[in-house]
Parts: structure tokens; C-alpha cells; sequence
């Protein structure tokens, strides 16, 4: 296998998308804590209506955000699964996105040539530097 659940970049071992009309499923492949029973458990998240281009956990593990070219950052709580905020104010598709160490803010950038640091309790801007 190629990473681990506490990698800070997946790999293409643990994640595709699928061209299926709207919306996209991301599948993510988390290991299982026993390999020699269901090595690989498969999740399937519906929150993109284009191609996810990342995603990324955080660095503690508790969240993981996924990014795609529909021009949104979705963050999701790991333990449950559930969307905990999304993301909108990029005007092209999200390239990349990245965790500060404290889970307090998320910075993202996109084809649009923006960089954006956003606040993961409002969904704010905290920072827009343009290109």
C-alpha cells in the first residue's frame, strides 16, 4: 500500500472519483486497524457535483477535507462521517487544500490563482491573497 490513514496526503491507492452524472462520489479506502480481517473498508461520500481533485486529513485525524473542481472545500468529521462545514468563494476548481496543526483554519488554492485561508467554525475568509 502506498500511505496510511495518518499521512497528510492520500494516495492514489486510497481514493478515485468516478465519471457518473452529478454528483460525484469520492470513494476513500481507510485501513482497517486488523489487516488480516476486511483489510481495506471502502467509504462512499456524495458532497461534489464535479471531480474531487484532494483530499486531506487533518493533522490530529479528527477531520478530513475533500476539494473539487466544482470550486468547494466540504470538511468532514472522521468519527461520524457527517459534513461539518462547506466551503464556497473560489471562482475555479480547488487544486489543493491543507490543515493548520490546530484544526482552526483550512488554506486551499485554486486554477482561479488564488490562495484562501478560511475559518473552520464561520466558513470565512480569513485571508484571500490573489495571484
Amino acid at each position: 500500500m502506498n500511505g496510511s490513514i495518518g499521512s497528510k496526503n492520500l494516495t492514489r491507492s486510497y481514493f478515485r472519483t468516478r465519471r457518473t452524472p452529478s454528483p460525484i462520489d469520492a470513494t476513500i479506502f481507510i485501513p482497517h486497524t486488523n489487516p488480516f480481517r476486511d483489510p481495506l473498508r471502502s467509504l462512499q461520500l456524495s458532497a461534489h457535483s464535479d471531480e474531487v481533485t484532494s483530499i486531506k486529513f487533518s493533522h490530529d485525524g479528527s477531520l478530513f477535507a475533500s476539494s473539487s473542481k466544482d470550486k468547494t472545500i466540504v470538511v468532514w468529521e472522521t468519527h461520524t462521517l457527517c459534513e461539518k462545514i462547506r466551503l464556497v468563494g473560489h471562482i475555479g476548481a480547488v487544486t489543493d487544500i491543507s490543515f493548520h496543526p490546530d484544526n482552526s483554519t483550512l488554506a486551499s488554492s485554486s486554477i482561479d490563482h488564488t490562495m484562501v485561508v478560511w475559518c473552520l467554525e464561520t466558513g470565512r475568509h480569513k485571508m484571500k491573497v490573489h495571484r
